[in-house]
């Protein structure tokens, strides 16, 4: 109100000035300005002022054109900017979404190479077990076996036997298995001679030996005549042996061609232990070499998937920092976004205020012009130009103060919508993420239940195995109280060997002097028997004279002589001594017998009868026996004729 009563007074002044102020004629020279009223030089020069701020307002205007044109620009290169963020946040999103997915894919790959590398080690380790269990075994045997070797080169060394007839072979040949192979005469062992022609057939239903044993040839004549039967056809085969036949069962039993049998469990021949030996030796090497080969086939899968495993970690490794630069990538490519956003913003609301000071100096030129033209056609109805001006600049200020009002409101209104705006893109961005983490919780959380459950078996295992070295020190202690027993057995088994080693070679010397005293009994049996062979001719041929000479026996002989002092003993009660003179002795007695007598008999019956038969030199030239008889009977010589002696 105070403004307007301060124009009604201004107005009101004016109008008695101008009332007061004469007035030129008609047409009259125009007044000088200095008749003119108060203030029309003032507004007079009022107008250049007025055209500068319409020239500056113009020159204004262009430079808020060029800044809008730059602002277009900007804005332009912000949307360019924001669409290459947005490829770019896409992009990222797309690689650590891949990136999660291998890893994933890589965590599940080295859990199974994991697995698969715990398989193969514990198959590794039981084979590795076998294997050791089995090279103790094996050093065990070969020990034993080379123990028993030490005696020298033996035929056992050179026997190949299948499996199975080891106590077979054992029973046919006993410890003759141990003799050793000889060349020179006279020494003990195996010789080599040559077969026989023909072998004597075995048996009906026993096989030969010889098929399951390979021997050298020297061995051939013994294990020709030995067969293979069952444990209960032995005896009823043994009756059809022929002489030097044996029959053997695989238990061990044998039955000989004399009637004697010996059975499997009376006792085992050390030879047949020493077989079975051997040939457990050969097939636990066997069965080494395999287990061997299968460990070292083992081994190399245990190292492929150890490699395996060792290159799956690597991979889960390489996708874990994969899976965090894609992270990192994505967070940059979010924060360039925002970025991008945030320029496109600036630019616009820079557009916006360049339009709006484009539009501004242009109206304010327009009406700078408008008022120009108007003011210049009421400049002579102005009354007081300061006033005016005053108004005027007080009127433009209000304006310019409203205006910087209006476009502080709108920026901060776009600022708000842009804020708006870039928080829903944020929140859709938090969203997308959100998602992402809820999966990668959720994978995480699966992941965690593995781990737990794999913890939990882990647990488990490590329980059982830190109460396993209780167990496996207690088995040592079993194991070393089994291998101190086993070794006190073994030494006493070994000291029982070496006694009876003794004794057998005791009983073997026992045996070869017992064979040389019973080859010397049979040589004298041999000479006795030659004796009494000869003696008998030589009685034979005695009575075979008498009865020719003296027509007689030789009791009638005796009886009718007179020889009572001559008495022979009985024949039971005579001793022939076992020397070589036996046969002189024999010779001497039939030569006593035989030989005519120069004397007559005392008895005349007897020289009757005696001279009346034959003339003397008939009876002297007469044979004792035929040459035949008497090269039989050793001794008898002295009954033959003297051509023939």
């Amino acid at each position: 109100m105070r403004r307007g009563s301060r124009r009604s007074r201004r107005r009101r002044a004016r109008r008695a000035r101008s009332s007061a102020r004469p007035s030129a004629p008609k047409g009259s020279a125009p007044r000088t300005p200095r008749g003119w009223p108060r203030g029309t030089n003032r507004r007079s020069g009022s107008w250049p002022r007025r055209k500068t701020r319409i020239a500056s307002s113009a020159e204004a205007a262009e430079q808020a054109k060029a800044q809008l044109d730059a602002a277009h620009a900007a804005s332009a290169e912000a949307e360019t900017g924001l669409t290459e963020a947005a490829e770019a946040d896409t992009q990222a999103r797309a690689r650590a979404e891949a990136a999660e997915a291998d890893l994933a894919q890589a965590e599940t790959a080295r859990a199974e190479a994991q697995g698969a590398e715990a398989d193969a080690r514990a198959i590794r380790s039981s084979v590795e077990g076998e294997a050791k269990a089995l090279r103790a075994e094996v050093a065990g045997l070969a020990r034993l076996v080379e123990r028993s070797d030490d005696t020298g080169r033996q035929l056992i060394d050179l026997l190949k036997v299948e499996p199975g007839f080891e106590k077979a072979l054992g029973a046919a040949l006993g410890d003759d298995l141990k003799a050793p192979l000889v060349e020179a005469r006279g020494a003990t062992g195996w010789a080599e001679l040559p077969g026989y022609d023909a072998d004597q057939p075995l048996p009906e239903g026993a096989a030969p030996l010889a098929s399951a044993v390979a021997a050298p040839g020297l061995l051939g004549r013994r294990i020709a005549q030995v067969g293979v039967v069952a444990r209960d056809q032995g005896a009823a085969l043994q009756a059809r042996l022929m002489p030097g036949q044996r029959l053997v069962s695989r238990e061990g039993d044998l039955w000989r061609w004399d009637g004697y049998r010996a059975g499997a469990e009376d006792a085992p021949s050390a030879a047949a232990l020493r077989l079975e030996q051997v040939n457990r030796l050969a097939a636990l090497r066997a069965e080494l070499e395999v287990i061997e080969a299968r460990l070292d086939d083992l081994s190399d899968l245990h190292a492929e998937a150890a490699a395996t495993l060792e290159q799956a970690r690597e991979a889960e490794t390489r996708a874990r920092a994969a899976r965090r630069a894609a992270e990192a990538a994505l967070s940059e490519a979010a924060r360039g976004l925002s970025r991008a956003e945030g320029e496109k913003g600036r630019a616009q609301t820079r557009r916006e205020a360049a339009t709006e000071a484009m539009d501004r100096h242009e109206a304010e030129g327009r009406a700078g012009r408008e008022a120009l033209v108007e003011a210049e056609a009421a400049a002579r109805d102005l009354d007081d130009l300061d006033a005016a001006r005053d108004a005027v600049e007080q009127g433009r200020q209000l304006v310019e103060a409203a205006r910087i009002t209006m476009i502080t409101r709108r920026s901060e209104a776009d600022e708000l919508r842009r804020n708006g705006e870039a928080r829903a893109r944020r929140s859709d961005t938090v969203a997308r993420e959100l998602d992402g983490w809820r999966q990668r919780a959720e994978t995480a959380r699966g992941r965690v239940g593995e781990l737990t459950a794999r913890r939990a078996e882990t647990e488990a295992e490590l329980e059982r195995a830190r109460s396993r070295p209780e167990a496996i020190f207690a088995e040592r202690r079993t194991l070393d109280a089994g291998i101190s027993e086993a070794e006190a057995r073994r030494d006493a088994a070994t000291e029982a060997l070496r006694a009876a080693e003794g004794a057998l070679a005791d009983a073997q010397a026992a045996e070869r002097a017992a064979e040389r005293a019973a080859s010397e009994a049979r040589e004298r049996r041999a000479a006795s028997e030659a004796r009494a062979e000869a003696a008998r001719a030589a009685v034979t041929q005695a009575a075979e004279r008498i009865a020719e000479v003296l027509e007689t026996t030789p009791e009638a002989l005796f009886e009718t002589l007179d020889i009572g002092a001559l008495a022979l003993p009985p024949t039971d009660e005579v001793v022939w001594p076992a020397s070589p003179s036996s046969s002189a002795s024999a010779t001497g007695l039939a030569r006593s017998i035989c030989a005519p007598k120069k004397t007559p008999p005392r008895s005349a019956r007897s020289m009757t009868g005696w001279s009346a038969k034959r003339p003397i030199s008939k009876r002297r030239s007469a044979p004792c026996a035929p040459a035949s008889t008497a090269s039989t009977a050793k001794g008898a010589s002295g009954c033959l004729p003297p051509s023939r002696r």
